[in-house]
């Protein structure tokens, strides 16, 4: 079975090869649902999906929290100018070797507010 990375930040170094199939405008609802739909591919092909959405990786960690998706299947790809850093994904969603600031900027501007 093949690997779902998500690839988020700075895309400077997205190879030259890449396909983009498309752009897409959504609401944060409908974005949280495109990530609970992805699933990975059959085969040893991998589908990469770039994005900056925090409401798609969260619809990812729900999908694999769900048991939709296995946590061996995901990962997101944080690039950062020159380099990239792996985040994994447990089996409750969870992010390990977690960034700071990477799709916690919500959590942290509701606990400003309540």
């Amino acid at each position: 079975m093949g690997v779902i990375y998500l690839h988020c930040g700075a895309f400077q170094d997205v190879p030259s090869d890449t396909v983009v199939l498309g752009s897409l405008t959504a609401t944060q609802a409908e974005m949280s649902e495109i990530g609970k739909g992805l699933r990975a591919p059959e085969g040893a092909t991998d589908l990469h999906v770039f994005s900056n959405s925090c409401h798609i990786a969260h619809g990812v960690r729900i999908a694999i929290r769900q048991g939709y998706v296995a946590p061996e299947n995901f990962a997101f790809l944080f690039h950062d100018g020159e380099r990239q850093h792996k985040v994994t994904v447990g089996r409750d969603g969870d992010m390990q070797d977690m960034l700071p600031g990477l799709f916690d900027q919500a959590e942290k501007d509701l606990l400003l507010l309540f």
